[in-house]
């Protein structure tokens, strides 16, 4: 009977307990105390724990006859430790692949080979005092090297690669005095600078960082490479900016005009809107529900507000509308 308080934070007399349990065909026993023993039948299988009891009282007791509360406590305004808000990764990830590159995932262990293929001295890398196996000695000191191989391995199946990862690297070639970051790193043999250029400027107008990121950028003869201290972006990164859909405000016609001669006027305003729905019809307003999408990436609000305003003048130069 302790338990079930416990669990169901609500105190059920014991004679009400004993008798659901009785209408269940479970042969209750009260035994010494508060404890109540049950002979469990063949056919129900179900019950295999003590929380399984407690939860067909709970059930035939009535869950509305539990009172009402409210949550008790203070909502934590500190971070727990080592709290990570994956949400801005996929932000920025989803804004990468929008644009073509797929993420991957790959060991931050690799070889003294890697190394030098890369002119990459080996006593500055720092390296694992018991290694595996000769492939996984060192901690990569940057992404590149991953990609590269990666750009190598799938170009055999496609003509077109761009990958993109979000990982660490690791410094110093002793372990007082290492530091690991987060970098983001992406090659392409599919993109050329400019694009490449482009991408990085468009990602770093929407987040508000006024630098300029060609320095970042790679142009080698058979791929085109960016590797970013991810830890640094986000430290000067603005989050703060929202991403608004269509007005809150309905646009308004007179009556006689047809639902369908406005949703086809909205359509023709830009290949980026893919769906127009009516929604609902009050007096001589109309409510219009707009989806905005673009196969290749994803969209801004810088991008959306221009389609809106055209919308809106559109409706009000054609049929004479006007935003209530």
């Amino acid at each position: 009977m302790e338990r079930l308080y416990k669990i169901l934070g609500i105190e059920i007399p014991k004679e009400k307990v004993i008798n659901i349990l009785e209408s269940l065909n479970l042969n209750p026993k009260l035994k010494s105390g508060e404890i109540i023993e049950c002979l469990i039948p063949t056919y129900r299988n179900d019950l295999k724990i003590e929380e399984d009891l407690i939860e067909e009282v709970a059930r035939l007791y009535g869950y509305n006859n539990f009172p009402k509360t409210l949550p008790t406590g203070e909502i934590p305004v500190e971070k727990i430790p080592y709290f990570k808000d994956y949400k801005i990764d996929d932000l920025i990830k989803n804004y990468f692949k929008g644009a073509g590159y797929s993420e991957i995932y790959s060991y931050s262990l690799i070889s003294e080979k890697d190394l030098s293929e890369n002119n990459i001295n080996s006593e500055k890398v720092l390296r694992v005092d018991t290694p595996v196996s000769k492939e996984y000695e060192y901690l990569r000191p940057n992404l590149f090297i991953n990609l590269k191989k990666a750009l190598e391995q799938n170009k055999s199946y496609f003509t077109n690669v761009s990958l993109l990862e979000l990982g660490k690297v690791y410094f110093g070639n002793k372990i007082d005095d290492s530091k690991e970051e987060y970098h983001l790193a992406g090659i392409t043999n599919s993109l050329n600078f400019l694009k490449v250029k482009g991408i990085l400027e468009r990602l770093y107008k929407d987040l508000e960082i006024k630098e300029d990121p060609t320095s970042l950028i790679k142009n080698e003869n058979e791929f085109v490479y960016f590797e970013i201290n991810y830890t640094e972006l986000l430290e000067k990164a603005n989050f703060q900016k929202k991403f608004a859909g269509i007005s809150k405000y309905p646009p308004v016609a007179p009556e006689g005009i047809l639902t369908g001669d406005l949703v086809s006027e909205i359509k023709k305003q830009s290949k980026l809107i893919t769906e127009v729905s009516f929604l609902e019809r009050y007096k001589d307003s109309r409510t219009f529900h707009i989806i905005y999408q673009d196969p290749g990436k994803n969209l801004t609000n810088a991008e959306i507000t221009p389609i809106r305003e055209k919308i809106i003048k559109s409706l009000v130069d054609k049929f004479n509308a006007e935003i209530r």
